[in-house]
């Protein structure tokens, strides 16, 4: 019988794919772990090319993969690779069908018919409502946000990534708009009650043997225009919260992996108001969060430990993570060229490569901070401060270069 480690030493430099919107830190981490990488994302930005030994760029319509370019890239890989194994990261949610047609390919995370069962919001509520795990009020009738008329509900898309998926049913601006959505909601397609408080997420590792919960997060999302009202800014990593608060979360969990089948990386979204937690979502892949832990673990590979638990060994006991990282996604506030190569800075990551147009509102990068005291709530508004700093730096520097 093999060891946890002999097998892994055997499966050394095989062939790892990455699926996701942005594959750069899977990919990284991967890469130091001794893998041959092939990135199938949307930006193929520097730091990704550098980590993979091929990279596929497929672009993104309406913030979702170009579903005619993605399948191409896919038969392109099976027939080249075709007993590879295979992550996924955020923007697998709306594909995740089409990996019935690759049967060789070893997944490793959830299973395509666990995404799907996880990501059917008729399914995922009803096992919250078996379970009593608390979460904001569902609808599946349209009628519910037509007759409010207000910013009560919202418009909910369970294939969607980035809160890209999320809008007010029935704000005054786009009223209109939202109900005709509304009045032919599609699969995947849900309301649900808005509820005021923080938006908190919780990593978590999942072996054959234990849950392992990584660390809390604080969610960065900005009532931004009437079409993206909850874009995904960046998150907070690592943030305390009351004991009582994180044994709530842990009995969720558990309860959660009796009834659905929970494996390697993955988060729990949730809602903390007045003190009450209430579930969101489950995303059933590698989440963003993970490149936060790469930075405050830097002597754990995470991605290591997610292959280990996923291949059905039981993962190292991981430590615990010692202060706070945070990111902030910098949009484009303008549609340009990215005409010259740049001097990035360190803290700047997913880095685009000379030549990339981008449009107003595109993502063109991610900053970085961190703070490796030990974790308090006086550091969030100082790592707030700096992403500001540097996300305004970029941009002067981006000026001057166009």
């Amino acid at each position: 019988m093999h060891s946890k480690w002999h097998v892994s030493l055997l499966l050394k430099n095989k062939t790892l794919i990455v699926l996701a919107h942005s594959a750069r830190t899977i990919a990284q981490a991967a890469k130091q772990a001794g893998y041959e990488v092939i990135a199938v994302d949307a930006f193929s930005d520097l730091e990704t090319q550098d980590a993979c030994l091929i990279t596929h760029q497929v672009p993104l319509n309406e913030w979702r993969f170009d579903l005619s370019v993605l399948v191409k890239s896919l038969d392109q890989l099976y027939s080249q690779y075709p007993q590879a194994e295979v992550v996924f990261g955020a923007g697998v949610e709306y594909a995740i069908n089409y990996f019935d047609d690759y049967p060789l390919w070893h997944l490793r995370g959830f299973s395509a018919s666990s995404i799907r069962q996880l990501r059917d919001p008729r399914q995922f509520f009803l096992g919250l409502d078996e379970l009593a795990i608390p979460h904001p009020k569902v609808s599946f009738q349209t009628t519910d946000c037509v007759m409010t008329n207000d910013s009560s509900w919202l418009l909910k898309d369970a294939q969607g990534s980035g809160g890209c998926q999320v809008r007010f049913a029935a704000n005054q601006a786009i009223l209109e708009h939202s109900a005709a959505l509304c009045l032919a909601l599609k699969q995947g397609q849900y309301l649900q009650q808005y509820c005021q408080g923080e938006a908190i997420s919780v990593l978590v590792l999942a072996d054959r043997a234990k849950l392992n919960i990584i660390g809390f997060n604080r969610q960065q999302h900005e009532q931004g225009s009437a079409e993206l009202p909850f874009i995904y800014l960046g998150l907070e990593a690592n943030i305390c919260l009351p004991e009582e608060q994180v044994e709530q979360v842990m009995k969720y969990l558990q309860m959660l992996s009796i009834k659905f089948e929970l494996r390697g990386l993955f988060s729990l979204d949730m809602m903390l108001s007045a003190n009450t937690i209430k579930v969101l979502e489950l995303n059933p892949r590698i989440p963003a969060s993970l490149e936060h832990y790469q930075q405050l673990l830097p002597n754990t590979n995470l991605i290591e430990a997610h292959l280990h638990a996923c291949r059905g060994l039981e993962a190292t006991s991981l430590p615990k993570a010692s202060g706070r990282a945070a990111n902030r996604i910098l949009f484009a506030p303008y549609s340009g060229r990215l005409n010259e190569p740049m001097e990035w800075p360190e803290w700047a990551s997913d880095r685009p490569i000379a030549g990339t147009i981008f449009q107003a509102g595109e993502p063109i990068c991610s900053i970085t901070a961190k703070d490796n005291a030990v974790s308090s709530n006086e550091q969030s508004q100082t790592l707030a401060a700096l992403l500001e700093s540097r996300s305004r730096a970029i941009l002067q520097q981006l000026n001057r270069i166009n």
